[in-house]
């Protein structure tokens, strides 16, 4: 009797070890990443920039926008669109462009290559924005 007992007080202890195990590990499945100072972090699915307060902004998917370096030449900027996979979608009046990237890429990934280009002075993954007017 007193032997099953503590079996069975073995079994709970093992029973509540392997449940917090399996918790700590489901929390720590959140994924998060940082890019230029930035955090984002995967909801449902969905990744999203989190603010300082924490505010939290969907990325526009397979999407980049980047700026280039003063000195980056046309021929350049097009070699990297070839390399990396890149198609404009379009270009402002204060050189920063617009791409869209292959379904499926590491939007993280893309970015970090495209700041060890060696012409990129800033990455940006764009957000969707919050109206925030009065009427």
């Amino acid at each position: 009797m007193r032997s099953s007992l503590r079996d069975k007080s073995i079994l709970k202890g093992l029973f509540f070890v392997t449940l917090v195990a399996t918790a700590f590990s489901l929390i720590s499945c959140a994924q998060t990443r940082e890019f230029q100072n930035e955090r984002y972090e995967k909801i449902d699915g969905e990744w999203y920039k989190v603010a300082d307060s924490d505010q939290k902004f969907r990325i526009i998917e397979n999407t980049l926008t980047v700026k280039y370096l003063e000195d980056a030449t046309e021929s350049g900027i097009k070699d990297q669109e070839t390399r990396l996979d890149l198609t404009l979608l379009r270009k402002s009046a204060a050189g920063w462009y617009d791409y869209e990237i292959p379904e499926g890429t590491d939007v993280f990934k893309k970015a970090e290559d495209l700041m060890k280009s060696g012409i990129v002075a800033k990455v940006e993954i764009p957000t969707g924005g919050v109206y925030t007017g009065s009427e």
